[in-house]
């Protein structure tokens, strides 16, 4: 999917943003004895949004944590029924996931962050995105696995 692909060079900026964040802090701080008190805020939502997003990319990738002694031991056509059904599950939950973070994003729209001041809704949205990244994901890796039979990584 090219909106994985998408997904990871933004993913990848942010892992580079927040090193570089973090080693700026520890710079200021043996040089100067003191730091910019934003560099902390920031790196802290760059990481919120890096593991939303790397939680998305990672059911593309086969990469969350499974147990497969089950799945492992049925038949091709009852293990195929079984990823879907786990599958919608998954996607059932996730729709929970996506409803509740418009939720907190419209409820803190007003509320500004401490020290970068920027509407705590914005750091928030990434939870109903990623959770729409992840179903679009499901959906695909899903399909994938009725055509193939198996989890395929890209």
């Amino acid at each position: 999917m090219n909106l994985n692909r998408l997904t990871e060079s933004i993913t990848m900026v942010f892992v580079i943003a927040m090193v570089c964040l973090i080693f700026l802090q520890i710079m200021t701080r043996l040089l100067f004895n003191t730091s910019f008190v934003w560099t902390d805020e920031l790196a802290r939502y760059l990481m919120i949004a890096i593991i939303f997003l790397g939680a998305s990319l990672a059911f593309q990738y086969g990469s969350h944590i499974s147990i497969d002694l089950l799945s492992n031991r049925l038949s091709n056509p009852s293990k195929k029924i079984f990823q879907t059904v786990v599958a919608m599950l998954c996607i059932i939950f996730l729709i929970v996931i996506i409803i509740k973070g418009f939720e907190l994003v419209s409820l803190t729209l007003g509320q500004r962050s401490p020290n970068l001041r920027i509407p705590m809704g914005y750091i928030y949205s990434v939870i109903p995105l990623a959770g729409i990244l992840q179903i679009l994901n499901i959906i695909d890796v899903t399909i994938k696995f009725w055509k193939n039979g198996e989890i395929q990584e890209e």
